[in-house]
């Protein structure tokens, strides 16, 4: 056991904080001032130091062994060579055994805290108006629609609540420093740390900000349905649930809508996306703190950067299909409901239920956390003996579903007026209530769930719109390291028989289930996106397998050695690793979207060249043909959002009586409505469109008034 220094200790630099870290010596660590002061706690490593051994200053030839065959296994996999890919892993976690038993690498868990548990400590007379603000609420929300006197009672119900079980006599660290005393003190005293941050920083905002107007390039319908609906809720209409789009859930448009009222700027899709990459900022913070709570502040600075930079994450938000706020509440949820089982903060655990309310109002995903942290919590529980911890275990439960059965008071009214309507989309999944399920149940979940299992490493089979298809969920650097990751969690938790091992190791399978639930279409698993849950834990692991082998590697480096060398590899992987991304996320992405997609942004681009050529306002329209593009992309492509554009072949009539003048685009193939233009309007002429996309080429029928 080490004990990390206390917050008056001065700091050290990254390479002397490794060596603290891993040799066997009884050097301290620095501690970590970027979380809060409570992350300055005991930290137990695995396998513990020892005095006067020499093992550290040897190179780590093992662990070294363990990340290059594990590369290799991925590459091997990436190219579908499955038999070598597995060959190279079994190897690769062989050598990161070999390397602990040698004392190579150790793994760095928080201590948990001794405080004793408390629960209903305070002001709780405040559940009773919580209560009855929250019963009010759902009376009033019979109208289906937020008002401002429900959304008052609603909030006040959960503002009650959680201050009638707050509990105001926990204990916080008083050394808690500010922003800018934390700057100051890595300038001068961890340089290393500061420089690292700042690399991090940087890539995360850039990866998140970058090709923002252009990924993806085209809008498709499930697009066109949350703008149409963002616009209804600044129009008044803010419905309780959106039974048009993909996910009905109201929060995530009620998001857009407040981005779209601060920025001042009609629903876009730039705009759109733009809100939930800002969003999703607060996903990588979560990270950082649940993996620093877990491990150190090391761990939790590779997972914030490993998610800000993966193309999983970045489709998912900028897809616009309903996952834009999985990532920030889900993460948020597990960071406080390790922290407060870890720590004994009840506080923490208020906010974790808080968080995962949030989420049922946000994506059909969350239905999956109650059940997660009921097993996280039941591991907790089962881990140990403490005083007074099945207390503790029923209390957090109790408070769990108080807090979460008010949060979710607009959704618990929707289902009671409709419940049809709510489960409808999950029964057609796991049952056969659309589609005959195609044999046994049982065999279908266990295919489905090994099947999901393989998403970081293998493939899934998400659509083009929200994904890369038939490819690992990972790029082949962070899969190699998530491997690396379980097992040197698997290996730890053999020794150290620590419960949060054991717990973040279950959550992955865990949250896989939304995607290997899917019975009556096994083909859609596994799914990118009802698997985004699944990205939080992946993401850890991973984390926690460059922990292990960077940190091994910087062990070896006595105090009159020169890491250069070992800095330098370590910077190639990174930016290996963010190469790959990058192509995955704004090269390979946009092309298959291309493809795929019809090109309402061409189509636009002609209403408004048309325009200007001609000087005259146009009567446009789309004709409607099968399985062509949404004429409401287009009308929002060229600014005409208010403006239908859409109209079918029998209705080509009505325009003759339309003054001015009017454009027709028309589907190449639709031999019919070439036609009747040509009888309605003899006078007008036909153009061909020649678009950049292959295949995708429409005419332009243009009538001069």
């Amino acid at each position: 056991m080490e004990n990390l220094p206390g917050p008056d200790e001065k700091e050290i630099t990254i390479l002397e904080y490794l060596k603290s870290l891993l040799n066997r010596g009884t050097q301290q660590a620095a501690g970590d001032s970027s979380v809060t002061a409570s992350l300055t706690e005991t930290s137990t490593q695995f396998p513990p130091a020892e005095d006067g051994s020499t093992a550290g200053k040897r190179f780590p030839w093992f662990t070294a062994a363990a990340a290059a065959l594990a590369l290799t296994a991925q590459l091997f996999v990436n190219s579908r060579v499955a038999l070598f890919g597995l060959a190279f892993y079994l190897a690769a976690g062989v050598c990161l055994f070999l390397g602990q038993r040698d004392l190579e690498w150790t793994l760095p868990l928080r201590a948990g805290a001794n405080e004793a548990w408390q629960f209903f400590t305070g002001r709780t007379w405040l559940l009773i108006p919580g209560v009855l603000f929250a019963v009010s609420a759902f009376l009033f929300f019979s109208s289906q629609r937020f008002t401002l006197v429900t959304a008052v009672l609603w909030t006040a119900g959960i503002i009650a609540t959680l201050a009638g079980l707050w509990n105001t006599y926990e204990k916080r660290s008083s050394a808690r420093q500010s922003m800018t005393e934390r700057v100051q003190n890595w300038l001068v005293a961890d340089r290393a740390w500061f420089l690292a941050v700042l690399f991090v920083v940087l890539a995360v905002l850039w990866f998140s900000f970058t090709h923002l107007k252009d990924v993806p390039p085209e809008l498709v319908s499930g697009q066109v349905d949350h703008i149409y609906t963002v616009r209804d809720i600044l129009m008044g209409n803010a419905a309780l649930t959106h039974s048009r789009n993909l996910v009905s859930e109201p929060l995530q448009y009620l998001w857009s809508a407040l981005i779209s009222y601060l920025t001042g700027n009609p629903p876009a899709f730039a705009w759109l996306k733009l809100g939930y990459a800002l969003a999703n900022l607060t996903a990588l913070y979560f990270v950082y703190r649940l993996a620093a709570e877990l491990f150190d502040r090391w761990v939790g600075l590779a997972a914030a950067f490993l998610l800000g930079i993966s193309f999983w994450q970045i489709i998912q938000t900028r897809a616009l299909l309903g996952s834009g706020l999985v990532l920030p509440l889900g993460a948020a949820s597990l960071s406080y409901l390790f922290s407060g089982l870890q720590k004994h903060r009840s506080n923490d655990l208020l906010l974790s239920s808080l968080f995962a309310g949030l989420g049922l109002l946000t994506n059909k995903l969350f239905l999956i956390f109650p059940l997660a942290g009921l097993v996280i919590s039941l591991v907790w529980l089962l881990s140990g003996k403490e005083t007074g911890k099945n207390r503790a275990f029923w209390a957090h439960i109790l408070q769990a579903v108080l807090v979460g059965a008010v949060v979710i008071v607009p959704l618990l009214r929707a289902v009671a007026v409709d419940p049809r309507a709510y489960l409808a989309p999950i029964l057609s999944r796991v049952s056969g209530y659309e589609n005959a399920l195609s044999g046994s149940p049982l065999l279908i979940f266990l295919s489905n769930l090994w099947s999901a299992l393989g998403i970081a490493n293998w493939s899934n089979r998400s659509s083009w719109v929200d994904g890369l298809t038939l490819r690992p969920a990972l790029d082949a650097v962070s899969a190699a390291f998530f491997v690396l990751g379980i097992c040197s969690a698997v290996i730890a938790r053999r020794k150290l028989k620590d419960w949060r091992l054991a717990a973040l190791l279950v959550l992955y399978p865990l949250l896989l289930l939304p995607s290997a639930m899917s019975l009556a279409f096994p083909l859609e698993n596994p799914s990118l996106s009802r698997a985004l849950g699944a990205l939080i834990p992946i993401i850890v692991l991973a984390a926690v397998g460059f922990r292990a082998v960077g940190a091994a590697l910087f062990r070896a480096t006595s105090q009159t050695q020169k890491p250069g060398f070992k800095v330098l590899l370590s910077g190639a992987v990174l930016l290996f690793a963010m190469s790959l991304n990058y192509q995955a996320a704004f090269v390979d992405y946009p092309a298959a979207y291309r493809q795929n997609a019809w090109n309402a942004s061409e189509m636009a681009k002609v209403i408004k060249q048309t325009e200007q050529n001609t000087g005259f306002l146009q009567n446009a329209w789309v004709v409607g043909y099968p399985y062509w593009v949404d004429a409401r992309a287009v009308a929002l492509e060229a600014d005409r959002a208010d403006q239908v554009l859409a109209l079918m072949p029998d209705q080509l009539e009505q325009t003759a009586n339309v003054p001015g003048s009017k454009l027709f685009l028309v589907h190449p193939l639709d031999a019919s409505s070439v036609e009747k233009l040509q009888q309605l309007y003899p006078m007008g002429t036909f153009a061909m469109f020649a678009s950049s996309i292959p295949e995708k080429d429409f005419l332009v029928f243009q009538v001069e008034p």
